[in-house]
């Protein structure tokens, strides 16, 4: 389990969702993109990556994205959705591809005593 999935939970909108994209060469190396999560409450991750997957099923479908994976030899991956998919097809699954921004993450043990660390 991530930390930012244990952070998210139990929050109103907006709800964020980090989509951690690894590529398995030697180094590894992992992209990541964050959504905001349109519709009301708070998803499971089974219900969002369904979403995700319907959503490039969609674009997939249409005449722009039958050809844009004619023109990759068929090789369409997740780079390809976050790259191609619009805005439209996205938020018809309730979700909303956020710009590109520099973050960092910091887990902290929730525990930690900070008064005997001063």
């Amino acid at each position: 389990m991530c930390c930012s999935d244990i952070c998210a939970k139990g929050h109103d909108r907006p709800f964020i969702i980090t989509l951690v994209r690894v590529r398995y060469d030697n180094p590894p190396e992992a992209y990541i993109n964050y959504f905001e999560w349109l519709s009301d409450g708070v998803p499971d991750t089974r219900e969002i990556e369904r979403s995700m997957r319907d959503a490039v099923a969609e674009y997939l479908a249409t005449p722009e994205g039958k050809e844009y994976n004619k023109s990759i030899r068929y090789d369409f991956n997740w780079g390809d959705a976050i790259q191609e998919i619009p805005d439209s097809i996205w938020e018809k699954f309730n979700l909303r591809l956020l710009p590109f921004t520099k973050t960092a993450e910091i887990c902290v043990n929730q525990d930690e005593l900070l008064s005997n660390s001063v």
